[in-house]
């Protein structure tokens, strides 16, 4: 193995970033290595790095930078917060960051509807409509980190999808620019209007899109999945839906297509009114089965939500620590607002008598005051930066995270799961919104394990073709398909219908420059997967932010919050810096090799990348090729770091250095001590 030094930088031109600085301005444009380190992950498995990345503040922004990418055949990727779970808001191209445009531009509070840019964070949001009564119904559980523009492309839901719907259910119009330079007005038009036909007559994507689904409406029809929830593929459906009603609703065409048909600059949103008062139910069973007749009883109630988290979720976050009983098998949150012609006490009081013929582990506890509804919550909200603190070696990876099953069968499915799993010999946590039958699966693995990486592989093909041909589900609900689930789409939906899927992406995109790689694509979902991530105590999902306070052990790996970049990175800015003398620092890395399991199942299972979590530590390089298999991480990797921090020399090549490397070697040797032991190592991880 060669001994040169392993402080190097990536190969790459410079020549896009060069060429939209000029087009642009040199604020807006990016291209230093820490703004593409940053940019080059998201809250999902997968890291590809990217050529520039652009500040977008105007619509002319948007446009400069599509018109740029198209005549390039440069690869566009549309980002909002970077919250994602599937590895659609990274790209190889140009990262075109919308973060900056972020105003509400305009609210009708009588007729409840908003005109907004797809920068702005949901719970800031939220907190601006609450003075006028009014509120966004969908609320997924990244909110107090995610942002209107991803919600608008996976089509987001969450908890309250119960009551108010998906985001496709809450949109009234969308201003999108498209690659042929022109920006179309998309909301619902009443088919055959003269208004209707000169809008299809100014843009053909749009004319061939929609004669298309003309066509093969009966298609369209056979193939729509038969569950409450879906985001995977186009949403022909919806299309189809609105011409049998007489209108063509063209926002259900874009809402859920993941910045792969254009760019989004604004959107028009229905609002709801916010729940003067509402109650939370936390119920929990002994018995599975017992969960979804419960439900079915509990339905008729107009609950806002219902949250079920199943016992091995229930046993990885830690039962003492939530109050949860020994012999639970199940937990089910139940949210009621009182609204719809029940008051809060009848409520209540028809939810203790439906609980009276379960087997229960004991009465419900019921929470009205809202500081006691949010400690109910609070294990379901604290999923994910629990589960990452479950183990120093396996992580929460998302591949079969967003499944829909009929409601009456997610105690079927769960059961399903826990038995799969049980024989896999791999942690599982599943959760999610039992009303609609959404369910989170969320194995923790070791993804640089052989036996946990092949255990992946063959999970993520059983489990969703069991979903479809068993249960008669979906293989996503509302995280979108991104890069995780695109290669299962033609084998969900059928070649027939796939072949329309990818038709309508050559109408819009026939240079097929935006967000390659996602939605559309039979590129295994393997590829890209960002093993040296995934080893780290942070994976970059952004929500110990909001859950746990700066400096808990939650948040051990973690070295700086997220803080702005020079020409603002991203809300996850902090990745591939670090706090050294109250200095953000960037630290340079090698290359990663191509995946511990390249050939293996037939994938190169990793590109080349630079591994950092979100504010913490830089990952350590790959030292050699055990390392980047997997085998000997505890000698191999603090070898790397200690040459890339110090050099093959032995000298310090940045002021600092020696108690960099004792943090370094302490979270990946997480028994080691440097000189100073403990209180000098909290001191410097803080």
């Amino acid at each position: 193995m060669s001994d040169a030094p392993a402080l190097i930088l990536p190969e790459k031109t410079r020549s896009i970033g060069n060429d939209l600085r000029r087009i642009l301005g040199l604020d807006k444009v990016k291209d230093d290595f820490p703004t593409i380190t940053a940019y080059s992950v998201d809250a999902s498995i997968y890291k590809v790095v990217p050529k520039a990345v652009v500040t977008a503040e105007t619509e002319e922004d948007i446009a400069a930078t599509v018109a740029y990418a198209v005549a390039a055949g440069v690869p566009i990727t549309p980002r909002a917060a970077g919250t994602n779970l599937t590895g659609s808001a990274v790209g190889e191209g140009i990262i075109l960051d919308c973060g900056r445009m972020n105003r509400i531009l305009e609210l009708n509070v009588a007729e409840r509807w908003v005109r907004v840019q797809p920068g702005l964070h949901l719970t800031e949001f939220n907190k601006k409509l609450e003075p006028h009564g009014l509120m966004y119904g969908p609320d997924p559980s990244s909110r107090d980190m995610c942002k209107l523009g991803g919600m608008l492309a996976n089509n987001s839901a969450g908890p309250h999808t119960l009551r108010y719907g998906s985001v496709k259910d809450n949109v009234h119009a969308i201003r999108i620019h498209l690659t042929t330079g022109a920006w179309l007005a998309a909301e619902v038009l009443a088919d055959g209007d003269p208004a209707t036909s000169a809008l299809l007559a100014a843009h053909p994507p749009l004319a061939e899109t929609l004669a298309l689904v003309r066509k093969h409406a009966d298609l369209i029809r056979s193939r729509k999945p038969k569950v409450s929830k879906n985001s995977t593929g186009y949403n022909l459906f919806g299309l189809v839906d609105g011409l049998d009603q007489g209108v063509v609703d063209l926002p259900k065409l874009f809402v859920g297509s993941e910045g792969t048909l254009g760019v989004i600059s604004e959107a028009t949103l229905k609002l709801v009114e916010k729940p003067t008062a509402t109650a939370t139910a936390l119920i929990h069973f002994r018995h599975l089965e017992d969960i979804g007749q419960a439900v079915f009883d509990l339905l008729p109630l107009t609950p806002m939500a219902l949250e079920v988290m199943d016992a091995n979720t229930l046993n990885l976050i830690g039962r003492a620590a939530h109050g949860v009983p020994a012999d639970a098998a199940a937990t089910l949150l139940a949210e009621f607002d009182g609204s719809r012609g029940f008051s809060i006490a009848e409520i209540l009081e028809r939810v203790k008598a439906i609980c009276r013929k379960y087997r229960l582990c004991q009465d419900p506890t019921i929470a009205v005051e809202k500081a006691h509804q949010e400690q109910l919550w609070k294990a379901r909200n604290a999923l994910y930066p629990t589960l990452y603190r479950y183990d120093a070696r396996k992580k929460p990876i998302n591949y079969v995270d967003d499944v829909v099953v009929p409601a009456d069968r997610i105690a079927e499915l769960v059961q399903y799961l826990s038995s799969f799993f049980k024989h896999q010999d791999v942690n599982v946590a599943i959760f999610g919104h039992i009303g609609n039958g959404n369910a989170h699966i969320v194995p923790l693995l070791d993804v640089s394990d052989r036996h946990d990486f092949e255990a992946m592989v063959a999970g993520y093909h059983e489990i969703h073709q069991t979903v479809v041909t068993r249960f008669g589900g979906s293989i996503c609900g509302e995280h979108g398909d991104g890069r995780v689930r695109a290669e299962f789409v033609p084998k969900y939906f059928g070649e027939e219908l796939y072949a329309l899927f990818k038709q309508v992406k050559a109408a819009f995109d026939p240079r097929s420059v935006l967000n390659p790689g996602v939605k559309i694509s039979t590129t295994p979902f393997t590829e890209h997967i960002d093993y040296v991530r995934l080893s780290k105590p942070c994976a970059t999902c952004g929500k110990c932010n909001s859950v746990l306070p700066y400096g808990l052990p939650g948040r051990r790996g973690c070295v700086g919050s997220h803080h702005e970049e020079a020409g603002r990175a991203s809300q996850q800015a902090g990745r591939g810096h670090l706090r050294l003398a109250g200095k953000a620092v960037a630290l340079r890395a090698v290359p990663q090799a191509h995946g511990p399991h390249a050939g293996a199942l037939g994938s190169s299972a990793a590109a080349p990348g630079y591994g950092t979590g979100t504010g913490s530590a830089p990952a350590a390089a790959r030292a050699d090729g055990e390392a980047a298999r997997g085998h000997g991480p505890a000698q191999a990797r603090p070898a790397a770091v200690a040459r890339a921090v110090r050099g093959v020399d032995g000298r310090a090549r940045m002021p600092g250095a020696g108690g960099l490397l004792s943090r370094l070697r302490g979270q990946l040797l997480p028994g080691w001590r440097g000189r100073g032991g403990d209180r000098r190592a909290e001191e410097e991880r803080h």
